[in-house]
């Protein structure tokens, strides 16, 4: 039976439990009563708990069951469920670059061909899916049957259409691991439109034994590197490429090339020296390329001295970008005729334009494009100007001092030169300069018909101190038809 305590014994201990006060001996068995019935609450709310617990735990599974119905219910009126399949592929091929191995789930197209059952059966039969492969083999993932045997599955969804390859072979890997690229080469490789390999020289020299006719599919080929300043003597698998159109050199050559690599090099439309050259074999090769409408080099300073035979012309050329470290060492192109070249770019840490060069990059009339980072002369860049009517973007902000004179603008302003004039990028050294740009840009806005309106401007190395009739009148400009930017560099 619990004892019963008397309403001023309770208030005793409560009075104790609050203020720290001593109690009277004959009160602990009233208190060890308190804790005891205590205890036993305590022990009844414990299976209480217990039994709510559960009740909780069934009432949120109950709960997630009819949340997931509602998802799946809702889904089945998701717009997409009514996406017809081509629709789909469109979708999927913007979601997809390459089919890259080793993959994970995480990447397209593997990822979209986990949603469901109707998203798996739409990517394997798209080709255009696994038609553009990458692969990474180096130290820790080599190139090995694996490999093989994954790329077999894509080309098996490609259903025999052309491939794309980039492939990269990194680390120090052995011959056999090239040689089982090679046999790749040979079982698929009238398949490959474009292929990228980017991997050591000594890797590059598997690629040498392939036999002719293996790669008569392939349009674009792409050597690259994995160690900067590499060399190779032979550019592999151009001369068992027949129809090879584009080629990108990511090696230094020191030797011009082949008898086979002239006749291969006669058909490119697109030639890229990403890497140093140097400027002799640069010359020879850009002469071999009797087709060529693309070209990117670059060319190293030496030999320092350069035979030069007769004028050549390269009939299709229409973009040329050099780089090179003093564009005065560029003499050879006093010797090019380019009838139709449109866009010219001249990256280069010292030198200035070479009066004979203007003949050869404006002569045929059709320059709309003209980069350079360099000095050119007044005389030079009013010759320049007078001889390339169709220019569009000139752009010479790099170069130092006052890129344009006054008496040039002046003939700008009213048409007389550039006329068609769109982007002007130039240096300004002095307040009074910049001046004479707005007035010229401000002159030429004032015909309506003759000569275009330059819309896009960028001034660079302008002066630190610019007075507020000119920073004002800036403002005005920039509010109205101009997009103009001053940047110090």
């Amino acid at each position: 039976m619990p004892l019963e305590i008397a309403p001023e014994d309770q208030a005793a201990i409560v009075l104790a439990t609050t203020n720290n006060e001593v109690i009277l001996d004959s009160l602990y068995p009233a208190v060890q009563q308190l804790i005891a019935s205590a205890e036993q609450s305590v022990v009844q709310i414990d299976v209480e708990i217990v039994r709510v617990q559960h009740i909780l735990r069934t009432l949120v599974g109950r709960r997630k069951k009819e949340c997931n119905k509602i998802r799946r219910f809702k889904a089945t009126m998701a717009p997409h469920r009514k996406l017809p399949n081509a629709l789909l592929v469109e979708i999927f091929a913007f979601c997809t670059e390459y089919a890259v191995i080793p993959h994970g789930n995480t990447e397209a197209p593997w990822s979209l061909a986990c949603v469901c059952a109707r998203w798996r059966q739409v990517v394997h039969r798209t080709r255009a899916l696994w038609s553009r492969i990458r692969t990474l083999s180096n130290n820790t993932c080599a190139w090995d049957l694996r490999f093989t045997r994954t790329i077999e599955t894509l080309l098996a969804r490609n259903h025999g259409s052309h491939i794309s390859m980039d492939a990269t072979f990194d680390g120090n890997l052995s011959i056999r691991r090239g040689s089982q690229f090679t046999e790749f080469l040979l079982s698929y490789g009238r398949r490959l439109q474009n292929l990228s390999v980017t991997a050591s020289s000594s890797y590059i020299r598997n690629f040498i034994d392939v036999p002719p006719g293996v790669l008569q599919n392939l349009t674009t080929l792409t050597i690259r590197s994995v160690q900067f300043g590499e060399s190779i003597s032979h550019i592999p698998l151009i001369d068992v490429a027949p129809n090879l159109r584009h080629l990108t050199v990511g090696f230094t050559l020191h030797q011009i090339p082949s008898t086979l690599s002239i006749a291969a090099l006669s058909h490119l439309i697109s030639l890229a020296l990403v890497v140093t050259v140097p400027r002799d074999v640069a010359f020879q090769i850009l002469l071999c390329c009797a087709s060529l409408v693309n070209c990117e080099m670059t060319i190293d300073d030496y030999p320092p001295r350069l035979v030069r035979g007769s004028v050549h012309t390269l009939p299709e050329l229409k973009r040329l970008l050099i780089r090179v470290n003093n564009c005065n060492r560029l003499d050879w192109i006093e010797d090019l005729r380019l009838p139709r070249l449109m866009d010219f770019e001249c990256l280069a840490e010292s030198g200035t334009w070479q009066p004979t060069w203007t003949q050869s990059i404006t002569g045929s009339r059709t320059l709309e494009r003209l980069a350079i980072n360099f000095r050119v002369g007044e005389v030079d860049l009013e010759c320049i100007l007078d001889s390339a009517p169709s220019l569009r973007i000139l752009d010479m902000r790099k170069a130092a001092g006052d890129s344009i004179s006054l008496a040039i603008l002046s003939r700008m302003s009213v048409g007389d030169l550039a006329p068609r004039l769109e982007f002007l990028g130039c240096s300004i050294a002095t307040s009074e300069s910049l001046s004479w740009h707005f007035d010229m840009l401000e002159e030429r806005r004032s015909h309506h018909t003759r000569p275009s309106h330059i819309a896009q401007v960028k001034l660079y190395k302008y002066p630190r101190h610019i007075s507020e009739d000119i920073r004002n009148r800036f403002d005005m400009m920039n509010n109205s038809d101009w997009d103009i930017m001053l940047k110090r560099r």
